[in-house]
C-alpha cells in the first residue's frame, strides 16, 4: 500500500517537472511564471521541496524519501542530479515549489470560466454601457407594447368567431368594437413603423460598433469579404418586419382565417349537406325549398318543401288547423309530412301515399306562376299517422327539446336574438340522458370536432359567415324507432330538421328575431 503510494506521487512530480522543462507553451496563469523562472530554475545543483499545504493547518505528516532520487547526466553536461524530499499535509489546496533562484507559486483554486455575459461586457466600451441600458429598456417597452397587441388582437378575433361564447357582446358593442379598431389600426400604421425603423437602426449600429471595435486590425490592400456579421442588420430588419405586420393580418385577416379553419372540418361524418338559409329574408325560396344532397354519390337526392297550411274549423280550438307542413320524398323511397303546429306546441309525423302537390305550391309554386287562373288541378293523397309529440323549450329560452324522440337542439333560442349564432345550432340525441344532463350537455362550448351523441349541425364555410348549411349524419338512426337504412338520412331525422326550418321561418316572418332584421345580407 505505502509502496504504491509512493509510486503516484513520484508520478506526479515527474509529470509536474517536465511540464517546466517542455518548450510546449503553457497556458493561463502558469504561462506568465514558468516563462521567468525556468531559466534560473534548472540551472546547476538544485534542491527542491515540494509542499502541500491547507490554510489554517498547522501541521502536516512527513513522509521522507517518499519519492525515489530522479538522476540525471552529470553536471559538466548541462545537467543536474535532483534530490527531491517530499513534506504532505493531509488537505491540500495549493503547491509550492521552492528552488535556489525561484519559487514558483500555482494558484490554489482555478479561475471560474468566463461566461457569454462576462465577455460580452469586457467588449463594452464606457461610453457604450448607458446605450446599452437604454436599448434594454427599449426592449423591455416594446415587449410589453406588443404582448398588449397581441391580447386584443386575440380578443378581437375571439369576439368575432365565436358568438357563442359572448352573444351579447356584438349585438351591444359591435359598432365601439369596430370604431376602436379602426383608430387603433391607423395609429399603428402610422406611428409604429417609425419607431420600429428607429429600433432597428440604434439596434444596429449598437452591435455593429461592438464588432467593429474587437475585430482584429484587417489587410486594406485586400477587398473586404463579406462575412456572416453583415448579415445581421438584414436578418434583425426582417424580424421586425413580420412583428410589425402580424397584428396587421391579425385584425385585418385574423378572423377570417380561424372561422375558416374551425368551420372546414365541422362537418366531418355528416354527409347529408342541406342549404338552409342562403338569404334570411321572409319570402326567398330558400326558406320553403330545402335540397338534402349526400356527398356519397351513391346516395340520390331529395327535396322537402316548407309550406303553410290553413284549416280552419268552426267554433273550435283544436290543433292543426294553422301548421306548417314539411314534405317531400324520403331516403326508402315513400313520401311523408311533419306538420308543426306553434300555436300549441305540438307536431306529428305522417305517410303519404304520394307527393303532396297542394304544399308544394303553396311553398314554391304560387310564387312562380306568371298567369292569373293557372291554379293547378291537386289529387288526392291519403295520410298515416306515425308519430306525434311535443315542442318545448328550456327555462331560459336556449335549447329546444322534443321529449318524444329524445332530441335536443342547443342554441336554437339564443339564435333568435343572436343570428351570430345560427352557425352553431347542434341537434343532440339525448335517450340516455337525465334532464339536467342533456341540458348541461346542450350548454357546453360549441366544438368543431365529431361527437357521436351529435346528429346534425348547422355550418357556414367559407372564410368569414357565408350561408348556412344543416350537416346530417346518414346510416340507420339508433333508438327506439329503428328503420332499415344502408344510406342516406333517416326518416326520423327528418323531424327536427323540419322543426328547426318550421321555427326560423315562423320567426322571421313575424319579425321577431334578431335574423329577420337583416334580410339578404348573407348571400
Amino acid at each position: 500500500m505505502m509502496r504504491s503510494s509512493q509510486e503516484t506521487i513520484c508520478g506526479t512530480v515527474k509529470v509536474a517537472i517536465m511540464s517546466f522543462i517542455s518548450p510546449v507553451p503553457m497556458t493561463g496563469h502558469a504561462r506568465s511564471v514558468g516563462r521567468g523562472s525556468l531559466p534560473a530554475f534548472f540551472t546547476g545543483s538544485a534542491h527542491i521541496a515540494l509542499q502541500r499545504s491547507h490554510a489554517g493547518a498547522e501541521k502536516g505528516t512527513q513522509v521522507s524519501n517518499a519519492l525515489p532520487q530522479l538522476q540525471t547526466p552529470a553536471a559538466g553536461s548541462a545537467t543536474a542530479s535532483l534530490h527531491v524530499p517530499t513534506v504532505i499535509e493531509s488537505s491540500v489546496e495549493k503547491f509550492v515549489i521552492l528552488g535556489l533562484a525561484n519559487t514558483i507559486v500555482l494558484p490554489s483554486t482555478l479561475e471560474p470560466p468566463r461566461t457569454p455575459w462576462g465577455r460580452f461586457k469586457e467588449k463594452l466600451r464606457p461610453g457604450q454601457r448607458q446605450e446599452f441600458k437604454a436599448l434594454l429598456w427599449a426592449t423591455l417597452c416594446f415587449i410589453v407594447s406588443y404582448v398588449v397587441i397581441g391580447i386584443l388582437t386575440v380578443m378581437h378575433i375571439e369576439w368575432n368567431t365565436k358568438p357563442y361564447l359572448h352573444p351579447d357582446f356584438l349585438a351591444r358593442f359591435a359598432g365601439i368594437e369596430v370604431c376602436l379598431s379602426v383608430a387603433c389600426g391607423v395609429f399603428y400604421v402610422l406611428f409604429a413603423a417609425s419607431l420600429l425603423d428607429k429600433y432597428h437602426s440604434c439596434v444596429s449600429k449598437f452591435f455593429a460598433g461592438i464588432l467593429e471595435s474587437n475585430n482584429a486590425p484587417v489587410n486594406t490592400a485586400r477587398p473586404r469579404r463579406r462575412s456572416w456579421r453583415d448579415l445581421i442588420p438584414g436578418c434583425f430588419f426582417l424580424v421586425l418586419l413580420t412583428v410589425y405586420a402580424l397584428p396587421i393580418i391579425g385584425v385585418a385577416g385574423g378572423p377570417n382565417i380561424v372561422w375558416y379553419n374551425q368551420m372546414k372540418n365541422s362537418c366531418r361524418g355528416y354527409n347529408t349537406r342541406v342549404e338552409m338559409w342562403k338569404n334570411l329574408g321572409y319570402g326567398t325560396e330558400s326558406a320553403y325549398k330545402y335540397n338534402f344532397h349526400s356527398i356519397d354519390w351513391t346516395v340520390e337526392d331529395h327535396t322537402y318543401y316548407l309550406a303553410h297550411t290553413f284549416e280552419p274549423k268552426v267554433d273550435s280550438d283544436d290543433a292543426y288547423q294553422y301548421y306548417y307542413r314539411f314534405t317531400g320524398k324520403t331516403t326508402n323511397g315513400g313520401y311523408l309530412a311533419v306538420d308543426i303546429d306553434y300555436d300549441n306546441s305540438v307536431w306529428r309525423m305522417l305517410q303519404l301515399t304520394g307527393q303532396d302537390g297542394a304544399a308544394t305550391w303553396a311553398a314554391v309554386g304560387h310564387s312562380t306562376e306568371s298567369l292569373i287562373g293557372s291554379m293547378p288541378r291537386f289529387q288526392h293523397v291519403d295520410t298515416t299517422p306515425m308519430l306525434n309529440g311535443t315542442i318545448l323549450f328550456t327555462d331560459d329560452k336556449s335549447h329546444l327539446i322534443i321529449p318524444e324522440m329524445s332530441f335536443g337542439v342547443a342554441n336554437l333560442g339564443v339564435s333568435f336574438d343572436h343570428r351570430e349564432v345560427e352557425p352553431f345550432i347542434r341537434v343532440f340525441n339525448i335517450a340516455n340522458w337525465s334532464e339536467d344532463e342533456a341540458i348541461e350537455r346542450m350548454s357546453e362550448p360549441w366544438s368543431n370536432k365529431f361527437d357521436r351523441d351529435i346528429v346534425m349541425r348547422t355550418a357556414s364555410f367559407g372564410h368569414g359567415r357565408q350561408r348556412i348549411d344543416m350537416c346530417i349524419r346518414e346510416g340507420p338512426f339508433p333508438g327506439e324507432w329503428t328503420q332499415n337504412v344502408e344510406s342516406g338520412v333517416s326518416d326520423y331525422l327528418i323531424v327536427p330538421f323540419a322543426v328547426i326550418a318550421a321555427t326560423r321561418v315562423r320567426l322571421a316572418e313575424a319579425g321577431s328575431s334578431d335574423a329577420s332584421r337583416y334580410s339578404g345580407e348573407y348571400r
